[in-house]
């Protein structure tokens, strides 16, 4: 949701970090921001704008209901891959640091990866 909570292009900026990047979205993740976008206001909003963005790219079944458990699941057992997770949920964040890099905002302007 970030992108849309502070107007960064996430296309430009993954692009910028990565070159040429393969994104994926756990069917875990869509579920919950389709629950977050039936709400009002600027969450609502961020919400409704990521599930759009989230049907560009390839989705991946997920059985897990909380997406923050599906992020962690697939990041362990693609921990050879070196998979980089886009998050900037504090909690999870430190969750993954000792499993892979994590894609995070930084400065609200723009992004970066830290290991």
């Amino acid at each position: 949701m970030m992108p849309f909570q502070f107007g960064i292009n996430l296309d430009m900026e993954m692009e910028r970090v990565f070159g040429v990047y393969c994104a994926i979205v756990p069917t875990s993740v869509v579920r919950e921001l389709e629950g977050l976008a039936k709400e009002g206001g600027k969450d609502g909003a961020a919400a409704r704008g990521a599930l759009k963005l989230a049907a560009r790219y390839k989705t991946v079944e997920t059985p897990e209901r909380e997406a923050d458990e599906a992020l962690m699941r697939l990041a362990l057992e693609n921990r050879e891959k070196r998979w980089i997770v886009a998050t900037n949920d504090r909690y999870l964040r430190r969750r993954l640091a000792h499993v892979t890099p994590v894609l995070i905002m930084r400065g609200k302007s723009h992004l970066e990866v830290v290991e």
